[in-house]
């Protein structure tokens, strides 16, 4: 993890913020689908329990 990283997620987060505040902010539907769909079949842990 690098201080540009860092600065970077700052300044996304804030300009989200931002967004929110004002009313504008504008979630990208194809992003979210495609987050759900990576995250929908998680790789499953071998380990007995």
């Amino acid at each position: 993890m690098t201080l540009q990283w860092i600065a970077e997620k700052f300044r996304r987060a804030e300009k989200i913020k931002e967004e929110l505040s004002q009313g504008t902010y504008q979630v990208d539907s194809d992003t979210v689908a495609k987050a759900i769909i990576d995250n929908s079949n998680p790789p499953h842990n071998n380990q007995a329990h």
